[in-house]
């Protein structure tokens, strides 16, 4: 990259970047797109924080081969794939962008915090097995079924409602 591209990305609101390179990448193209799947992408997320039997079926599968369905990968998938970091600006510059509403992101932020806030057992991000026994993480499942029964009126769109309550073909995949 040059130096003038590079300060063209530091300046650029986090969706112009991304939606910039997703086009460049053949991928999303608009800003209504970018908010679809950007939506659907950020549903299917709490679906899988809410989803402990999943968790249970493809954390502890020592045949699964899709490093997708891991502790680690929900945690960068929600904070890094979503920019939901702080450091990215989370819920206020999604909200500011267009990406969801105020009333959605109120209806996940306790699940948010927890999340922002978890720590696996002795720091061992590896440790599925310990992390799906850990009170704290049970806290965090229970709390993403909360915020998705609060989501669950609020969403209109049918395939934002599949995200928010049905498991992935993907998912059913990584089980086996």
């Amino acid at each position: 990259m040059t130096d003038v591209s590079l300060r063209r990305e530091a300046d650029e609101p986090t969706s112009q970047r991304y939606s910039r390179r997703r086009r460049e990448e053949g991928g999303v193209n608009g800003a209504s797109e970018l908010r679809r799947v950007w939506r659907l992408n950020w549903l299917s997320a709490i679906q899988e924080f809410c989803d402990l039997q999943g968790q249970l079926a493809a954390w502890l599968n020592a045949n699964a081969h899709n490093p997708h369905f891991t502790f680690i990968e929900l945690i960068e998938c929600y904070w890094d794939d979503l920019l939901l970091s702080e450091d990215q600006g989370g819920y206020p510059a999604r909200i500011a962008e267009g990406l969801l509403a105020d009333h959605e992101a109120a209806a996940v932020a306790k699940f948010h915090e927890l999340v922002a806030t978890y720590d696996a057992p002795a720091g061992d991000n590896f440790d599925h097995a310990a992390i799906l026994d850990d009170p704290a993480w049970l806290n965090v499942v229970r709390e993403a079924q909360i915020a998705r029964e609060r989501l669950a009126p609020l969403i209109l769109d049918p395939a934002e409602k599949a995200a928010l309550s049905d498991r992935s073909e993907s998912a059913y995949r990584a089980w086996r």
